[in-house]
């Protein structure tokens, strides 16, 4: 086993040897040259010498390569003069005869990247920019060219971004102003478009909305908030859950995102609501009425653990807001925790006791609770604001017979 050992190693030390010298490192020099590729070709000569060829030959092609590189510098110097000349045209032929001879001059790049850039052809320009930057190359004529290519594509944002790493590379970089401030005039001309554009958006959505058009209200108003947001934040008008579509028609910010709510709440997109009304939140936090909605519309999308904790929060805020110790106690019911069901009806009671449904809604829970004393009452007292409601009234006598019914079992259980 241990010969073995040594006999595998000595067999790969032998392929590896092999290996290496079977590479003809000057003849792949010598393709590198022909391809204009000095320095590869320098390497692989380097690497020739070194595995045994002829000293006089390597220095034979080393000298081609020094005379490749002077004619290198050649082609850079007519490329300048005909620069100097504006004949961009035949510079860059000149820039990429040099490139091709040497491909790491990162001059001749830039000034190639420069006279593309001049005659529009932008593709080719931003080609030698990747290249630059592969290199890791970072200066300002890059990330200005760079500037003005996403410029000339209408990507002005984009554009202001490499201007800014333009100037911070070189604060005194005079070429840029002009485009700094082209740049800055057609994003501030692009943001008053869509600000008009939004608030166009805005009107259509309300109009959709009183047409019972939701779903293509909830794109119109999502489409209006991603063009522009208005600068007003506004507020929610008192009395807006009266109305049969809630919808505020002032331009604002509060305005865009509760009637994108609405819209979405209204065509079934109880999440999406809610996403539009946790950012109404953010834009004028303290309102119980945002709450409030979210908490519809956790209820709505059969989520009754976040719609008690919101009707919590809204709570917090106005315990006396209506209905929301009813909605409180009925989500508790909803939940199993009756206690706390009763706690937030006999709220509801307090807060508005004129109104007979808080009493049966805490009376039925009494009746869950076996509280049945307790119940009866509440039942009588719901019954005795009832007036001009049958239905209601007729229900209220149902139970009242229901529980006269088991009180009456108990007390003869109780005489036995």
């Amino acid at each position: 086993m241990k010969y073995l050992k040594f006999f595998i190693a000595a067999i790969f030390v032998f392929f590896f040897l092999f290996s290496q010298k079977s590479i003809d490192h000057l003849k792949l020099g010598d393709n590198y040259m022909r391809e204009g590729k000095v320095n590869f070709a320098r390497s692989e000569y380097q690497k020739a010498l070194a595995s045994g060829v002829s000293e006089s030959v390597v220095a034979e092609r080393m000298k081609k390569l020094d005379f490749m590189l002077r004619e290198d510098r050649m082609h850079i110097v007519a490329a300048n003069e005909f620069d100097k000349n504006g004949d961009f045209e035949a510079a860059i032929n000149e820039y990429r005869i040099a490139l091709r001879i040497n491909p790491s001059n990162i001059s001749a790049m830039q000034n190639l990247m420069t006279d593309l850039f001049r005659v529009g052809k932008n593709e080719e320009g931003l080609e030698i920019i990747g290249k630059l930057t592969a290199l890791g190359v970072e200066s300002p004529l890059k990330s200005y060219h760079q500037a003005l290519y996403y410029y000339r594509k209408e990507k002005f944002e984009l554009a202001s971004d490499s201007l800014k790493k333009c100037m911070f590379l070189d604060k005194n970089f005079k070429e840029a102003d002009s485009l700094v401030n082209s740049v800055n005039r057609k994003i501030e001309e692009l943001k008053n478009k869509k600000a008009l554009l939004a608030r166009e958006l805005f009107l259509d959505g309300i109009r959709r909305m009183k047409e019972r058009e939701f779903k293509a209200a909830s794109i119109v108003f999502a489409d209006s908030i991603a063009n522009s947001i208005p600068r007003e934040i506004g507020d929610i008008p008192a009395g807006i859950l009266l109305k049969r579509i809630p919808v505020i028609e002032e331009y604002t910010r509060c305005a865009v995102y509760f009637n994108l709510a609405s819209a979405c709440e209204l065509k079934g997109g109880f999440e999406d609501a809610i996403s539009a009304l946790e950012k109404l939140n953010e834009v004028r936090p303290g309102r119980e009425i945002v709450h409030f909605k979210i908490a519809e519309n956790y209820t709505k999308s059969g989520d009754d653990k976040g719609a008690y904790q919101a009707y919590e929060k809204a709570e917090k805020i106005n315990s006396s807001f209506p209905e929301i110790q009813a909605r409180l106690g009925f989500t508790s019911k909803k939940l199993g925790m009756y206690e706390e069901a009763i706690s937030h009806f006999t709220k509801a009671t307090v807060y508005d006791s004129q109104n007979p449904l808080n009493y049966y809604n805490l009376a039925i829970m009494y009746k869950k609770t076996e509280k049945l004393q307790e119940a009866l009452e509440t039942f009588q007292r719901s019954l005795a604001l009832t007036a001009g409601d049958s239905n209601l009234r007729y229900l209220i006598m149902e139970q009242i017979n229901l529980v006269e019914s088991k009180l009456k079992n108990q007390t003869a259980k109780i005489i036995k």
